[in-house]
């Protein structure tokens, strides 16, 4: 299916009349700003289509315009190689025509519905893919190219149809009469045992489940009783060893040893708690010893360091004595350095000072020189500025005389490649007559020029001719050539109402018009761009900022030569520069040198101070020490001398001896004895003892509880229950075994026979994927497509070794991955049914980016070669670099 024209009338926001055509057999693109009404546009091409003419109640209220009025579309489509002419005014009437015949009212809708193959919308129900034909697969609203629902419900609505394409092109069919039947037999059985999700049918009354129950009973019914007679037999054996252990327990014997065991232990501890007391009471003296003695050796030892402490600080208050005297001469010298470098400085600053009092007139003096080249490079760069500025006026006001642009050719063109079709298929209509004329005879017209015998005639109005020999012959050529001739005079009426409008005598003067005003648009920028980069290289806005900024050069200029003096030598100050800048940079460089030997002196007496300060305080510190050490000495000889204080040490030594032999031979008799050992044998005869008394009672219980369970177990009545029971259950698994065997047979068939449909149906996705795979690979090298096999729909992407869901890439993948697909199904249909219908996009790409919406413009420039495709868009200039027909929808109203 093509469109040819549209014309829409207060349809919604669309009030009054809008015409929008001719549309290109290629790509078209119709550009408008937001809510124009390019979405509009498409709803109302929509309800032309598909909504009844007769259509009434809330359905019909959404199609009225706000100013009031009938809504009326009249579109013109070209369908299976015929023209179609489709004038629709809901509430009022319809009309479809064409070469084969005209119909009206409901006629219309019907045979609209044959063409179109979609289903009619009843009620007020929401509008479906199925009401929409495959249209709705091609025609994409806004906002929606990136919703996977959208395209899957779409392909679901006709999967048969493109499925029945797919089948053909593989020139396989899934299925058959024989297959059918095998199937149904095998589900039929299958339901017996399964759900429709395979799930095992556990119902009240279903086979299988029925069966495990009553094993599941049985079983459990069969256990329990060998549990009872298993219980029985455990009694039994308990109540043998409890009786056992009674016996055992009642051993007099055995408690009597126990007790002689627990009255010698009694003993050999309290021995040992005696043994403990004077062990303690030892360890008091001891350490007390060992205190008297340690506080005798510490005394000892305090004397002596006293001693060492004041030799040694008597021999560093002598060195630090002798430091003191040759650091006050160190201080001297350094006193008197630092003074000299100070002149040093003062000297050097002023003769610094002079030289950089000469080195800034020289530099004044350059500057002054650098301005006069500045100012002479600025006058030049103006006049050239200026003369650019006077041909870019030329050439602007030439090309504003050029009326041509892209758009009005593209219109052009249009109207021209119009008018050549229908003079083709004016020329495919008519009456061929081919003549063989006998030698010596002719033909001619009636109003006598003579016919080339040589060529055909293509006659398309009624034509009178005459034959030598013969007479004359009236030709009157069939079927609506009227109609045919009155379309291409119309097309060629057009074309010539567009040249005369554009100034041109043809086509080709046109094309050569707009070439020239490329042309100027290129020299028009190079002018501009160097007038740009001249002014750029001024720094100035324009020429008359540049005439400012060149006085006020030449007025710096003037300033700079009085503040010299009149008499001044610029050359040869100039030329000075380097000679005094140098000097005062020697000057300067000594004065730093000076200066940081000054620091470094200065740095350096500041230390030997600091120094000084430090002997200072450390020779108090030591002579404070040295009298107080000599003190100490003398106090310590005066409260006990030396040969007594060693006598009374050696006493103390010989005290912690005796007491720790003491201790030795006490702890020797414990160890013997073994203390642990002899309250553990204590401790195990009293549990023994106890725990004997405990085993009578606990065993004397347990044989009264066994006695009494035994006794109400019943047990014969139990064991011919258990073997009908187990006779029973084996009947019963044998049946289940058979029934599961027979489940799992035609669950196997099943899905056997599923397997072969599905690697049939696998087949079928191989021609779309051939179809989609060279669009998919323009936009993604490396990518493969994943698509379901039952619904025919992408649902994701193989790159490498990932595999990426649909809902996991980005919006604008996803919307870019559609309108591929759309594609890849155009060329199905086109190839299998010999047209696909136009494709229609509402702002389908705006989540693209630039570089995919680069690629994605390329694809669909190309697919275009083969079918047709429209674009509305809010944003035309990103069309611009396409070789497309392009539509405003502001100039398509009527009236304007």
């Amino acid at each position: 299916m093509r469109l040819a024209c549209i014309t829409v009338r207060d349809f919604r926001k669309l009030a009054g009349e809008w015409r929008i055509g001719p549309l290109a057999p290629g790509l078209t693109v119709i550009g408008g700003d937001n809510e124009e009404g390019k979405s509009t546009l498409l709803e109302a091409v929509k309800a032309g289509l598909f909504e009844h003419w007769k259509i009434s109640g809330q359905q019909r209220q959404s199609l009225n315009p706000r100013g009031g009025g009938s809504p009326r579309i009249e579109l013109v489509f070209e369908l299976g190689g015929v023209d179609y002419e489709l004038k629709k005014e809901f509430g009022r009437d319809c009309t479809l025509a064409c070469s084969r015949g005209r119909w009206r009212g409901d006629e219309a809708e019907a045979e609209l519905q044959r063409l179109l193959r979609f289903e009619r919308r009843h009620g007020r129900g929401e509008r479906r893919p199925q009401h929409q034909g495959l249209l709705a697969l091609f025609w994409v609203d806004q906002g929606t190219s990136f919703l996977p629902d959208q395209l899957t419900s779409a392909i679901e609505a006709h999967r048969d149809r493109l499925r029945a394409a797919l089948e053909r092109e593989i020139e396989t069919v899934v299925g058959g009469t024989r297959l059918a039947a095998l199937r149904a037999r095998i589900d039929k059985n299958y339901e017996r045992f399964y759900t429709p999700k395979g799930q095992e049918r556990a119902g009240k009354d279903d086979e299988l489940a029925k069966l495990r129950r009553d094993v599941a009973a049985l079983e459990a019914e069969t256990e329990r009783l060998r549990r009872v007679r298993t219980t029985y037999d455990e009694k039994i054996d308990a109540l043998q060893r409890a009786l056992e252990k009674l016996a055992r327990a009642r051993d007099r014997d055995v408690l009597v040893r126990a007790q002689a065991r627990l009255d010698r232990a009694r003993e050999a501890r309290d021995r040992i708690e005696r043994l403990e007391e004077q062990r303690e009471r030892t360890r008091i003296l001891v350490q007390k010893e060992r205190s008297e003695t340690e506080r005798l050796e510490q005394a000892a030892n305090q004397r002596a360091e006293r001693r060492r402490r004041l030799a040694r600080d008597e021999e560093e208050l002598r060195k630090v004595e002798r430091q003191r005297e040759e650091l006050e001469a160190r201080i001297e010298r350094a006193q008197q350095r630092c003074s000299n470098l100070d002149q040093d400085q003062i000297r050097l600053a002023e003769a610094a000072a002079c030289a950089l009092d000469r080195s800034e007139r020289a530099r004044a003096a350059r500057e002054l020189l650098e301005r006069e080249e500045r100012a002479t490079r600025l006058r030049t760069a103006l006049e050239e500025a200026e003369c650019t500025a006077a041909t870019l006026a030329r050439r602007e006001s030439e090309r504003a005389a050029i009326r041509i642009d892209a758009r009005n050719l593209a219109l052009l063109r249009a109207a021209f490649d119009e008018r050549e079709r229908r003079e083709a298929v004016l020329r495919a209509q008519a009456t061929r007559i081919e003549l063989f004329p006998e030698p010596g005879r002719s033909a001619r017209t009636a109003d006598g020029a003579p016919l080339d015998a040589s060529r055909p005639l293509d006659l398309t109005a009624p034509t009178e001719l005459i034959l030598d020999g013969f007479g004359r012959i009236r030709i009157s050529p069939g079927g609506d050539l009227a109609e045919l001739e009155r379309r291409r005079e119309e097309a060629s009426e057009r074309f010539r109402a567009l040249l005369d409008s554009l100034g041109f005598p043809d086509l080709q003067a046109a094309e050569a018009a707009l070439q020239r005003r490329h042309d100027l648009d290129r020299e028009l920028a190079g002018l501009q761009a160097k007038f740009d980069n001249l002014l750029k290289s001024i720094g100035a806005a324009d020429c008359a900022a540049a005439r400012k900024r060149l006085q006020a050069e030449l007025d710096e200029l003037e300033r700079s030569r009085a503040a010299l003096g009149a008499e001044a030598e610029v050359r040869n100050l100039e030329r000075d520069v380097e000679a005094a800048a140098a000097e005062a940079r020697a000057y300067q460089v000594r004065l730093n040198e000076v200066r940081a030997e000054a620091t470094k002196a200065g740095e350096e007496l500041a230390a030997l101070r600091e120094e000084d300060a430090r002997l200072r305080g450390r020779h108090e510190e030591l002579l404070n020490s040295v009298t107080a050490l000599r003190e100490a000495v003398l106090a310590d000889e005066a409260e006990i001398s030396e040969a007594d204080l060693e006598a009374e040490r050696r006493r103390a030594e010989e005290r912690l001896a005796n007491a720790r032999a003491l201790l030795g031979a006490i702890e020797t008799e414990l160890e013997s004895l073994d203390p642990a050992r002899v309250r553990a044998e204590e401790r195990a005869a009293q549990d023994e003892i106890a725990k004997l008394k405990s085993e009578e009672a606990e065993a004397q219980r347990e044989v009264d509880q066994l006695q009494g369970e035994v006794r109400g177990l019943g047990v014969e009545a139990c064991d011919a229950r258990l073997e009908e029971l187990e006779r029973r259950l084996d009947e019963l698994r044998a049946q289940l075994a058979a029934s599961e065997r027979e489940a799992r047979a035609w669950k196997l068939l099943r899905e056997t026979l599923s397997e072969q449909e599905r690697k049939l149906t696998s087949d079928l996705v191989e021609p779309l994927r051939q179809r989609f795979l060279p669009y998919l690979r323009k936009l993604f090298p490396d990518a493969e497509p994943l698509v379901d096999r039952q619904r025919l729909v992408p649902i994701g992407l193989q790159r490498g070794d990932a595999a990426e869901r649909l809902e996991e890439l980005s919006v604008g993948t996803r919307e870019q991955l559609a309108i591929l697909v759309r594609l890849a199904l155009a060329d199905l249909l086109r190839e299998r049914e010999g047209e696909a219908p136009c494709l229609l996009l509402d702002d389908a790409l705006v989540f693209s980016d630039e570089r995919r919406f680069a690629r994605m413009k390329t694809i669909l420039a190309g697919a275009a070669e083969q079918q047709q495709i429209v674009i509305l868009t809010c944003r035309p200039r990103d069309w611009a670099d396409l070789q497309a027909h392009r539509i405003l929808l502001e100039s398509c109203r009527v009236g304007a």
